[in-house]
């Protein structure tokens, strides 16, 4: 049995138990299988049963559009498309528009979308060899950045600067730090390119399956109070050496963040205040709240420093914190449902999530200790020569979910 093969057989069998996660994870890996577009039998297989699990999973709108696309007919290939990419689903949408592609050759709006789902799933370098067979198309300035940004993302600074407009002052910003970074930035500096993409600090490198390709990120990460106050004690000392010591300090409103920033009050020594040049915001996860983006906002327009302290990296906030501590795929936060180990037996129980107030947990994060192992390079030492190096960015920026340096992820 072929590896197609092989996961179309477990999305069946996962559908027949009833379990449309599993189903989803096995269709997306037999959606990457190389040429899958050039076998209509395969394509129309693969868009009846994700048509069957997106019913399963809530979004009937996609599977009506994923059933219809079944006849192959172009312009129901392109709604399913548009809309898997719109749901967060490039790697399923990848075969449906190359074999647009391959039927209408140089279509601007195709050639596009495939070189974004392609650039979504991972796989900037071939989004940026989709673009580059079309020269045509790269006067419209859209394009252009389109380009740019899969150049960065896949770490051909070269490439971006022929493509990136002079006037699109959010990737000369990002190519204004490429160059002034002094550093080798290779595939796995994931401090140094976390800084060139977002202006921000990473202020901590998990050590955890570097030599699985993690490379400094969590895929799975329960959080505890002693990484939060690290994170704070290193947000603190980064801000000093940028000559903006905290003279006060400014919470997002959600009672996650008051917990933290209560706690950065008692362990930087300062007053809770409203946000400046001197008092940071802080907060413990932007996520996508458009409430708590919005706020963010409004602070960095007053001038002030943004901490925060998670961000799940395969899908990051637009605003990008100055100084973060923790790249985590999926977080779950010291007060939230969570599992706990037996030292002793290795036993699993589950945890309820926390009823206490924002003030209780505030007292734990300022009161507790970190005594994880230090990734190499994570030394604060070595944190704070690199801070001083880059400094706090200026202009417009934004976070990227993907870039030059890779990590595993759960599908």
């Amino acid at each position: 049995m072929s590896e197609h093969a092989t996961h179309i057989a477990s999305a069946r069998e996962a559908l027949e138990g009833g379990d449309a996660l599993a189903a989803s994870r096995s269709l997306r890996l037999a959606a990457q299988t190389a040429d899958l577009h050039t076998v209509p039998d395969a394509l129309v297989e693969l868009l009846g049963l994700w048509a069957e699990t997106a019913r399963y999973t809530g979004y009937e709108a996609l599977g009506e559009q994923c059933a219809a696309a079944a006849t192959l007919e172009d312009a129901d290939v392109w709604n399913a498309a548009w809309s898997l990419v719109d749901v967060g689903l490039p790697e399923v949408a990848v075969p449906l528009l190359r074999r647009l592609d391959d039927r209408n050759p140089g279509t601007e709006g195709v050639v596009a979308e495939l070189a974004v789902a392609l650039r979504n799933s991972g796989r900037a370098r071939e989004a940026c060899e989709v673009l580059e067979r079309a020269p045509e198309m790269l006067g419209a300035e859209p394009v252009a950045v389109l380009l740019a940004e899969c150049a960065l993302q896949c770490g051909d600074v070269a490439l971006a600067r022929v493509h990136a407009p002079p006037r699109d002052a959010l990737l000369q910003g990002v190519l204004a730090r490429h160059a002034a970074s002094g550093r080798p930035l290779d595939g796995s500096d994931l401090r140094g390119w976390h800084q060139v993409l977002t202006g921000g600090v990473l202020l901590h490198l998990s050590p955890f399956g570097l030599e699985a390709g993690m490379n400094g990120r969590y895929a799975y990460s329960q959080d505890d109070v002693g990484r939060i106050r690290m994170g704070l004690a290193r947000a603190h000392a980064v801000m000093k050496a940028w000559g903006r010591a905290p003279r006060g300090v400014a919470a997002l409103p959600d009672p996650a963040s008051q917990a933290v920033a209560l706690a950065a009050a008692s362990v930087w020594g300062v007053p809770v205040s409203t946000p400046d040049r001197q008092v940071p915001l802080v907060g413990y996860d932007l996520g996508i709240d458009p409430e708590l983006l919005a706020v963010a906002e409004a602070a960095r327009e007053r001038g002030a420093l943004v901490h925060v302290h998670a961000v799940r990296w395969t899908d990051p906030p637009e605003l990008a914190p100055d100084t973060l501590t923790v790249l985590a795929q999926i977080h779950v936060a010291p007060w939230d449902e969570r599992t706990q180990v037996d030292p002793t037996t290795g036993a699993q129980t589950r945890v309820p999530a926390s009823k206490a107030a924002p003030t209780t947990w505030a007292e734990r994060i300022a009161s507790a200790s970190w005594e994880q192992e230090e990734a190499p390079g994570d030394e604060l030492a070595e944190l704070l020569a690199f801070a001083r190096a880059v400094g706090p960015a200026r202009g417009p920026r934004r976070s990227w979910a993907l870039g030059p340096v890779s990590s595993g992820r759960f599908t």
